[in-house]
C-alpha cells in the first residue's frame, strides 16, 4: 500500500501523520520526525553519496514482490525485540540470503518480506516514500549460539535507512555516517516507547557493549543456519541453508 501525501511537509498512512519538516545540516538535506526534537538529534538524511546499499534497493522497485507468507515457518517476528546495535562476526560477514540467491531473487523476497509490514519501517514506523526518494531495506536479524558455533537467521526486518544505519553501527561509521545523527536518531526511536528512558550517553555505553560482544565472538567458528529460508518458498538449495564459516582473526569488523 503506497503512503497518500497529506498536507506540506507530511506524510500519511495507516492513520499515523510522519512531519516532514526539511532543513539543512552541514550540508545534509534531512526532515524531523518530530516537531518536539532537536534538529540535532533528527536529522535523518534521505540519502547522501554512501548509501549504495539502499539505490540498489530502489532500483528494486518495479519487480514483483515474492509471496511470503505473514509467518514464515521457523521465523520468529519479535525475536530480539527492537532497534539495537547488530554486529555480524567478521567471518559470516556477507553469508547471508543474498549470498545464496541470485539478485532477482532476494529483489523479490525483499520487497515481498517489505509488503507484509505495508513498506513500514518495524523499528521507527517511517513508510517508504519514493517520491522523496525513501526506501528501505531487509535487515537480516541473527541469533547466536555461541557454545555450539550455531549463527541462525532467525527473522526478516523491514528497516528504514537511518535505523539500519544505527544497527550496522560500524558499517556506516566505515562509510561516513556521522555518529550523531546516527545515534540521535537512535535516541529518537526509543523516545517512542514512553516506557524506554535511553540516553545519549545510553546508546553510547550499547555500541561499545555491541563491539566487545562482536570482539569475543571472533574466535568462535560459526556455522550459519539459513533455514528459514526454505519457509519463504523461494527456491534454494538443501545445502545452501547451513553454511560453515571460516575463522579470522585481525581488524574488528566492519558491519
Amino acid at each position: 500500500m503506497a503512503p497518500n501525501t497529506g498536507d506540506s511537509g507530511s506524510v500519511n498512512q495507516g492513520g499515523a501523520k510522519y512531519f516532514m519538516a526539511s532543513f539543512r545540516v552541514d550540508g545534509i538535506t534531512g526532515h524531523m520526525a518530530s516537531p518536539n526534537i532537536s534538529k540535532e538529534y533528527a536529522c535523518l538524511p534521505v540519502c547522501r553519496g554512501d548509501c549504495t546499499r539502499f539505490t540498489k534497493e530502489a532500483n528494486m522497485s518495479p519487480v514483483k514482490p515474492w509471496p511470503v507468507p505473514d509467518r514464515v515457518p521457523g521465523e520468529d517476528r519479535l525475536y530480539g525485540g527492537g532497534l539495537y546495535v547488530d554486529l555480524v562476526p567478521a567471518a559470516t560477514f556477507g553469508i547471508n540470503c543474498r549470498k545464496v540467491l541470485t539478485k532477482y531473487q532476494w529483489s523479490r523476497l525483499s520487497r515481498g518480506l517489505k509488503a507484509r509490514v505495508d513498506f513500514t519501517c518495524e523499528f521507527c514506523g517511517m513508510p517508504e516514500v519514493p517520491d522523496r526518494n525513501i526506501y528501505h531495506v531487509t535487515h537480516e536479524r541473527f541469533s547466536y549460539d555461541e557454545k555450539t558455533g550455531i549463527q541462525r537467521l532467525a527473522r526478516f526486518i523491514c528497516s528504514c535507512r537511518r535505523c539500519d544505519e544505527f544497527t550496522h553501527f560500524g558499517h556506516a561509521l566505515v562509510f561516513g555516517g556521522v555518529p550523531e545523527l546516527i545515534l540521535g536518531h537512535a535516541l529518537v526511536v526509543r523516545m517512542l516507547n514512553p516506557d524506554d528512558t535511553t540516553t545519549m550517553e545510553g546508546l553510547e555505553a550499547e555500541a561499545v557493549a555491541a563491539f566487545e560482544v562482536r570482539k569475543r565472538r571472533q574466535s568462535i567458528n560459526w556455522t550459519v543456519d539459513l533455514s528459514i529460508l526454505a519457509g519463504t518458498g523461494v527456491p534454494v538449495r538443501a545445502e545452501d541453508l547451513i553454511l560453515a564459516a571460516p575463522i579470522e582473526s585481525g581488524s574488528v569488523a566492519t558491519q
